[in-house]
């Protein structure tokens, strides 16, 4: 791949952050700058679907403050009691003017996203509430349309911090890896 790379008279590498910079350069040999995560440069967003639509909407007409949250299933391992933690969170009665909308990036079978999403609204025992919900993502666009309508972000996943971001929506980003830090550095 390398001399592959070499072989493309133009081309220019960036980074988003240090870390990869360096990494990349290792590997590769070859010069590289720092830049932006490319995720910032994707089209506005695609509307996630009606009843998602709706439902904040509804939050909004309530007066409802929305606060979204990308979990990520390796909190688990890194954090323990952070499903207890977001539980009590979610729970909390001082929050009542506030809705909670769940937004997993990752689905895969076993440990995922949605699994820790689960998990934290059956502790909390809010799983039915109506000011909580785990909408169904088809994609990373229909995400982004839904992070757009937040009012605060806790992103798990760097993209979805990203995501946020980019649709003028504050995050909360948890690192798990220095590619997070070099986001929130560069943006």
């Amino acid at each position: 791949i390398t001399d592959a790379l070499r072989t493309l008279p133009n081309a220019r590498f960036s980074a988003r952050d240090e870390h990869s910079r360096e990494f990349f350069s290792a590997q590769t040999r070859l010069q590289c700058g720092l830049g932006s995560d490319l995720a910032y440069l994707v089209s506005p967003f695609q509307k996630p679907t009606f009843s998602t639509v709706e439902r904040l909407s509804r939050w909004r007409e309530q007066g409802l403050k929305i606060v979204g949250l990308t979990p990520n299933a390796l909190w688990s391992e890194r954090y323990p009691g952070i499903v207890s933690s977001l539980a009590r969170l979610v729970r909390h009665r001082d929050m009542a003017d506030v809705a909670f909308v769940f937004v997993p990036h990752d689905s895969r079978p076993g440990q995922s996203d949605v699994l820790l999403s689960e998990q934290i609204l059956d502790e909390a025992g809010t799983r039915h509430d109506s000011r909580v919900m785990i909408p169904a993502v088809p994609s990373f666009l229909s995400s982004r349309g839904i992070l757009g309508q937040g009012d605060v972000h806790v992103a798990g996943r760097m993209h979805s911090g990203i995501a946020a971001m980019s649709m003028g929506t504050p995050a909360i980003m948890i690192s798990l890896q220095d590619k997070v830090l070099g986001v929130l550095a560069n943006a």
